[in-house]
């Protein structure tokens, strides 16, 4: 990678992507919210790589220093096979870092996605208020603040814990009262 950046030619091209996901389909929308999702995880990575001299070509993680590789981008630190709390991604979650506010942002907006999406497609059940009182383990808190704790309550090297969390979430969901949608369908009348 080092080699590529400073070699001082950059070729770039074009490619169309053409993938098997039928427009507005559930897996569409599955494919868009990962992407979502990732411009918020990515963006500081992305950013750090655009200020870069030259611009990196493209967007891509880096390793710490040597031994371990390349010169590293403190927003673009992760080295997959060794995941750390103090990484670029595991910046993401716990109460020390500021990282941690993309991060609750990025819920609010695919929080936001899929309330949308159910109230315009499939969708049952009006989506709860992020203000809607809830409570989780003996605290009671907003949804929004469900969001909060998930994101600041522990480090990324502890999963299990906001597993054990979001258990505990959906049983304080699935107790809400709920409001189905009403869809009215009215024929479709053409004037001749």
């Amino acid at each position: 990678m080092q080699a590529v950046e400073n070699d001082g030619c950059l070729i770039t091209r074009s490619v169309t992507i053409s993938m098997p996901l039928s427009a507005g389909s559930l897996p569409a929308f599955a494919t868009y919210l990962h992407s979502l999702a990732d411009a918020y995880s990515h963006a500081d990575c992305l950013q750090a790589l655009e200020a870069n001299t030259p611009p990196a070509p493209w967007g891509t993680h880096t390793v710490p220093p040597p031994p371990l590789g390349d010169a590293s981008i403190y927003a673009c630190d992760y080295n997959p096979s060794n995941p750390q709390n103090d990484d670029a991604h595991g910046r993401e979650f716990g109460a020390i870092y500021t990282d941690t506010g993309r991060t609750i942002a990025a819920a609010r907006t695919i929080y936001s996605a899929l309330a949308t999406r159910a109230w315009q497609r499939e969708g049952v059940y009006l989506a709860l208020p992020l203000t809607t009182t809830l409570t989780v383990s003996g605290t009671t808190t907003s949804l929004d603040g469900t969001i909060i704790h998930f994101v600041t309550g522990w480090d990324y090297a502890a999963p299990s814990y906001r597993r054990e969390y979001i258990d505990k979430l959906l049983e304080a969901l699935l107790a809400q009262p709920r409001q189905p949608i009403s869809r009215l369908f009215l024929p479709l009348v053409r004037r001749q």
